[in-house]
């Protein structure tokens, strides 16, 4: 007789309203800070940060982030898809949020940016029965190291066009959610709970009115989550799911046995049977359970089961749970399971099914043998199949979500999803500069921080040194050469003129399954490379010990003790009674940050992930433990920021979500670590921190990354704000100020630049008291290429905009237009801008606010999460604003609907040099001055920028004159035509007439030469030969090529093309000169009105 165990959901039972639940915040309930500073005077995570836009500072909103890329999937471990529309595919990012395809993966695009604070997905569904209603599990339920948490359930009624918080905020890591297949309204969630704590929020709970309440129908302990759950769809009444023991510490992970085990109701969820004893069940301690009821066959159940002593594999009862067969016994199956385990059956063919680890594995046999279905990327961890065609499928792996149309023969790029992990950023000195990061599940990045074809694609990218996990440090006089580091300690120098690679390592870089306690070098997963501020010919790194080399790895010194707690607890085996994983991630009392002072060379610190933190001021030789008084023990610290101004500053930013407190640690020392200050006033709780880093530029200006974000302060920690702006909600894991910009390294959103922040460095309470303040513009780059809209598409990072940012803060919005003017160094006009003034009132002397103008003025005048550059109209918002001059002037006038084949009517770049920017706001009249510099990669003098210019103005000059020649003669021929028929009526009309019309001939005869007449669509000059107009066009196109002073031919053309021009303008000043003045004279005789001629001389 098997040994069942029913479990009464009634008897443990939790009935949560939806304002209860988001009540239960994961930052609320988790441990409190062993600080002074008590949790309850921080702000309160506010999700609405992510979507509202009052909730930031209108003093920043000039400012905007950025989407550089690469365009790269990270890890997804949520699928889905519509099962009505077959090109419709939904995933959810384990730190990015959902994303939805309309054409099967070949694009992607994210659908809860701006609208919710949905970050880490850890399970998504479509209602069968309903596919507009979307639920979403938050909070990844493979629980790694680099995990985040999550905040509850997310339901979309309209197909993702909005979303509604539903509840559980406090499970914070939910495994999978099924939603019955008739009741949209009915789901169920298992939740793991808290990944480094107790909590009573794990196991599985039920909804039947759409998330407005939810039961806890299955739970054990407050140790014990639920891995799984599937839903027998030929009977809803009947689920199976798994119970998981898991809990995580700084220093490893403890997972399975315990209360591990598998479990089935008949009733929908009211009450639950253990299955975990029955007949062909393994025998020994149960870890994880993946299971799968058959759609095709609801008897038949798959599970695939971590069990201890390699008596786990796929199992399969054909009698619905009541016995078991052990099919498959490889132990490919049952690799990492508290990595893997997923299972998922065909839902027409019993005998099919799917299997996720290292690769996706397919059995037709009823799980006795498998083959493997290559995905684009490895680390498989969910399928979804569609319900009615098996070929129709979507994987989430560590490289993202891809699409299959038939049955896995071939897949969708994965390489089309923002969604890269970083560790950390850095940039190097080129020019244009370069951003460097290590991407978790993939390789390093260097990819430009602009590019030359006007968009960041795979061609502006490449991997460097070190694998997925790197710190990355890049040699001072050679961009080209990295250092990167790589698993347990692996360290490689990179060359990419070459491609290069060699070992540096400080020892041996391989011990799969040893204990931390029993390697000779503990290297954190991301251990601290970095050459020396003041000696470029000086590499450290550290393990337990800091290294240095001065000869780039060829050898190694080690240059201080062990400066780690290296508490014997914490440095024993990780993974769990039933499977051990000692793959270094988790080896622990390690140096985990490292600095050395910017300001004095050998001022030297590092900092501990078990809570240490030393200083050496003697270049290594000697060293004192500086470590904060306020430091709860075990307290990681993830950054420590030598100051750029003062070689005894320090700030550090440290934290403890490893033991459930969310709470965020940042501290200063101005005496070389002999006191500490707290200074992370204003962050709120679960914003635990993870970076600091100090402006190069404004004393006290620091920048913090969070778990949910950025945060700035202005006053050297006093107090902090978001930054957020239309960042969306992502774990920002470093930092890095380079020039006038910011750079942030996302964990799950790729990297972000905040660009030109100089309005930042200038922003004071003072400058907010005023009316109205123009702030001090960075230096604009002449770049050869120009720019970009700033703005990402759906397949690559954005371009920076171009030209000069200006920006000027408004304390409020002026009642009439502004005005702002580039000005040349000598004061003359450059471009002249205005903002627009008050609507306009209609016929009946209401405000047009359903004209689409008005509309459009709305929507500009919204409170965006952060304004976008203006770079024609000039924004007049209350709070901070900017306008981005691209450094073009004005373009020669242009004939009205006239065809270009083939040229620019472009008006030349400024040359560098000075200049100055007018702002009148009122009786307001400010002025900056700015400067342009050249492209530094580009050797010109000053001449030859200048004679590019004046080619340009002269080239331009012309198709003004033919223009407005072409003007002349159209209001002439208007003209003559309204005179013969004004005098129609008239006996003298014949003589009218044919005046008129002669004349009007040959004042098209030079119009047709100057001008395409009969040029009335594109490539119509392929028939009707172009004219000066366009062939000046085509020359000012010439002129403007590049960065480049003008050939000797563009000036034999502007000649050759101005004389023909000139034999032209001397026709009409002929025609006017004599036949115009003859036939005015005889009108004038006639008594009808001359035509008017204008005073101003032709061309």
């Amino acid at each position: 007789m098997p040994l069942n165990r029913k479990l009464l959901s009634g008897a443990c039972a939790l009935l949560f309203t939806t304002a209860t639940a988001m009540s239960l915040s994961p930052v609320l309930s988790s441990a409190q800070p062993t600080t002074a500073r008590s949790a309850s005077s921080r702000p309160a995570y506010d999700p609405a940060l992510y979507s509202d836009g009052t909730k930031t500072n209108r003093a920043f909103k000039s400012l905007r982030w950025r989407l550089v890329g690469p365009f790269r999937g990270g890890r997804s471990t949520a699928v889905t898809g519509d099962p009505t529309r077959p090109l419709v595919f939904y995933f959810g990012a384990v730190n990015g949020g959902v994303w939805k395809t309309t054409n099967a993966g070949q694009t992607w695009e994210n659908i809860t940016d701006g609208k919710t604070d949905l970050s880490s997905v850890g399970a998504i569904a479509v209602a069968p029965s309903d596919p507009n209603v979307i639920w979403v599990g938050s909070g990844e339920g493979k629980p790694r190291e680099d995990i985040t948490y999550g905040t509850g359930v997310y339901r979309s009624t309209d197909g993702g066009e909005s979303w509604q918080p539903r509840g559980l905020a406090n499970t914070q890591h939910i495994t999978s959610l099924r939603v019955h297949p008739t009741n949209p309204d009915v789901a169920y969630v298992t939740a793991l709970g808290h990944a480094f704590g107790p909590s009573p929020d794990r196991g599985v709970f039920r909804t039947t009115d759409g998330g407005a309440t939810w039961k806890k129908v299955l739970y054990v302990n407050d140790s014990t989550g639920a891995a799984d759950l599937s839903i027998d769809v030929t009977n809803p009444r009947i689920l199976y799911a798994s119970l998981w023991k898991f809990q995580r510490t700084p220093w490893g992970m403890d997972a399975g046995a315990g209360r591990s085990g598998l479990w089935k109701s008949t009733d929908a969820g009211d009450t639950w049977t253990e299955l975990t004893f029955n007949p062909g069940m393994p025998k020994g301690l149960i870890g994880k359970i993946g299971v799968a009821v058959s759609p095709a066959n609801g008897r038949r159940v798959y599970a695939n089961i971590e069990a201890q002593d390699s008596s786990g594999g796929v199992f399969r009862s054909d009698n619905g749970g009541d016995t078991w067969t052990r099919t498959n016994s490889e132990q490919k199956f049952v690799v990492r399971p508290y990595y893997y385990m997923s299972i998922t059956a065909d839902p027409v063919n019993e005998n099919t099914v799917y299997v996720m680890n290292l690769q996706v594995s397919r059995s037709i046999d009823g799980g006795r043998t498998f083959s493997t279905a290559r995905v684009p990327h490895g680390d498989t961890h969910i399928m979804w199949i569609d319900p009615k065609d098996p070929n129709r499928l979507i994987n989430g792996n560590d490289g993202g979500a891809t699409v299959s149309l038939d049955g896995g023969r071939t897949w969708s790029t994965q390489d089309n999803q923002p969604t890269s992990q970083f560790y950390h950023v850095t940039t190097d000195q080129s020019q244009p500069y370069r951003i460097l990061g290590a991407q978790q599940d993939n390789t390093t990045v260097n990819i430009a921080h602009r590019s030359d074809r006007g968009r960041l694609t795979e061609r502006d990218w490449y991997p460097v040194a070190g694998c997925e996990n790197a710190y990355i440090a890049i040699d001072p006089r050679d961009p080209n050469v990295t250092f990167g580091g790589c698993y347990m300690g692996q360290l490689t120098r990179h060359d990419a003129r070459t491609n290069m690679r060699r070992d540096v390592s400080v020892w041996l870089g391989n011990y799969d399954g040893l204990a931390a306690a029993d390697v000779p070098q503990r290297f954190q997963w991301t251990f601290p490379i970095h050459f020396s501020p003041h000696d470029p010919d000086v590499l450290y790194t550290a393990s337990q010990y800091l290294w240095r080399s001065r000869n780039q790895g060829g050898s190694w010194e080690k240059i201080s003790g062990d400066l780690t707690r290296h508490d014997p607890a914490t440095l024993g085996r990780s993974g769990g009674p039933v499977t051990g994983d000692m793959t270094g991630t988790e080896w622990y009392a390690t140096i985990f940050a490292f600095a050395e002072s910017p300001v004095t060379k050998g001022v030297l610190w590092t900092g501990s992930d078990d809570g240490l933190i030393h200083i050496s001021r003697d270049n290594g030789a000697s060293w004192t433990n500086v470590s904060p008084k306020a430091f709860p023990p075990f307290t990681r610290v993830s950054i420590i920021e030598a100051s750029p101004f003062d070689a005894g500053t320090a700030y550090v930013a440290a934290n403890r979500y490893q033991q459930d407190d969310f709470t965020p640690y940042l501290f200063k020392t101005t005496d070389y670590g002999a006191s500490w200050t707290r200074i992370d006033a204003g962050i709120p709780m679960g914003s635990y921190t993870r970076a600091i880093r100090s402006d190069t530029k404004r004393r006290g200006l620091l920048f913090a990354g969070t778990e949910t974000g950025v945060y700035v302060s202005l006053n050297d920690g006093v107090n902090w704000e978001p930054l957020q702006l239309n960042l969306p909600r992502a774990v920002v894991r470093d930092l890095r100020v380079h020039g006038n910009d910011v750079i942030v390294a996302t964990h799950g959103r790729s990297f972000w630049s905040l660009d030109d922040i100089s309005s930042l460095r200038e922003l004071s309470a003072q400058v907010m008291a005023k009316p109205v303040h123009l702030f001090a513009p960075a230096p604009a780059v002449r770049w050869v290429s120009g720019g970009g809209s700033g703005r990402a598409t759906l397949t690559a990072g954005a371009n920076p905009r171009f030209g000069v940012n200006v920006d000027y803060w408004l304390k409020e919005a002026p009642k009439a237009p502004i005005t702002l003017q580039i000005l040349e160094r000598a004061g003359n006009l450059v471009h002249g801008f205005t903002s627009e003034g008050p609507a306009k009132k209609d016929s009946t002397g209401n405000a047009a606010a359903d004209s689409a103008a008005a509309l459009a003025r709305a929507a500009q005048r919204a409170e965006a999460l952060a304004y976008e550059a203006a770079d024609s109209v000039v924004h007049a918002r209350a709070g901070s604003n900017r306008f981005t001059w691209d450094l073009m002037y004005p373009g020669p006038k242009t004939v009205p609907g006239a065809i270009i084949d083939d040229g620019s009517t472009d008006g030349p770049m400024a040359v560098p040099g000075d200049y100055a920017v007018r702002l009148i706001v009122g009786a307001d009249t400010l002025t900056q001055p700015f400067s342009i510099v050249p492209d530094p990669r580009v050797s010109l003098t000053a001449a030859e920028y200048r004679a590019q210019f004046d080619a340009a103005n002269a080239v331009g000059a012309r198709i003004t004159s033919i223009t407005e020649t072409v003007e002349r003669i159209q209001d002439l021929q208007r003209q003559l035509d309204e005179r013969a028929r004004q005098a129609s009526a008239q006996a003298y009309a014949a003589e009218v007439r044919e005046a008129s019309t002669a004349l009007r001939k040959k004042l098209e005869a030079v119009r047709a030469e100057i001008y395409e007449v009969y040029t009335k669509a594109d490539q119509a000059t392929l028939n009707y030969p172009i004219k000066l107009y366009q062939m000046f066009i085509s020359l000012n196109a010439q002129v403007l090529e590049g960065t480049n002073p003008p050939t000797k031919q563009h000036g034999e053309i502007t000649s050759d093309l101005g004389g023909k021009l000139d034999v032209q303008l001397r026709t009409l000043q002929s025609l006017e000169d004599g036949d115009l003045n003859a036939f005015n004279a005889m009108l004038s005789k006639l008594g009808v009105p001359n035509v008017f001629v204008p005073k101003k001389p032709i061309g």
